[in-house]
């Protein structure tokens, strides 16, 4: 299987190309997964909606010339289709089963993804309501494909390692200032150790 994640902007921050090398690592016995950058838009404050529009066109045809017609395609989007991880690793079996070898998931700019991009894509992935940076957005579904691979082989990591989204913004404190949290973990009551996330298996 060949997983492609396309995302818009250079990913700068150190923490975060680690955690996702880490992942790359993991999932290499899995699948062929590539991660591809396309340039991103200059998108200063108080932009018209034309010019968010164009904005969003703009980084959505970079987007759209890094798909082939083949690659099945999944736009991450607040609006898109919730599932648990059971059901995500399922779908993510059966597209393999059925011949869908090539899939692609999509992380648009701040601004989401165009039109044309959405309306490329075969299927839609949201994580919630949450609003989280793109850089952040990245990780999080390197860790949910990876989470997937290991529930469809039965690993028992699932168990011991149940990850929520929430903790991951208490990996490290600068991608907590990174999204916007200041989270004290004692005062809030999270209690899951989270050192162990980046560490193999």
């Amino acid at each position: 299987m060949n997983i492609k994640i396309i995302g818009v902007g250079k990913l700068k921050e150190k923490y975060f190309r680690d955690g996702i090398a880490e992942y790359l690592k993991r999932m290499d016995k899995f699948a062929k997964v590539k991660i591809v950058e396309v340039a991103d838009e200059k998108a200063p404050e108080n932009l018209s909606e034309a010019e968010m529009a164009d904005v969003k066109v703009k980084e959505g045809d970079r987007i759209l010339g890094k798909i082939k017609d083949k690659e099945w395609v999944i736009a991450l989007a607040i609006e898109g289709k919730q599932r648990p991880s059971e059901v995500f690793a399922k779908e993510i079996a059966d597209l393999g089963t059925y011949g869908h070898s090539d899939i692609t998931f999509v992380i648009g700019g701040s601004l989401g993804l165009s039109p044309a991009v959405m309306k490329r894509a075969n299927d839609t992935l949201s994580f919630g309501k949450l609003t989280m940076p793109h850089q952040l957005m990245r990780l999080v579904l390197m860790e949910q494909i990876y989470r997937a691979f290991m529930i469809n082989i039965g690993s028992p990591i699932i168990n011991r390692d149940n990850v929520r989204i929430a903790d991951w913004f208490l990996v490290d404190s600068r991608v907590s200032q990174s999204a916007g949290f200041d989270i004290d973990k004692k005062k809030r009551g999270f209690e899951h150790d989270t050192r162990n996330i980046f560490r193999p298996s």
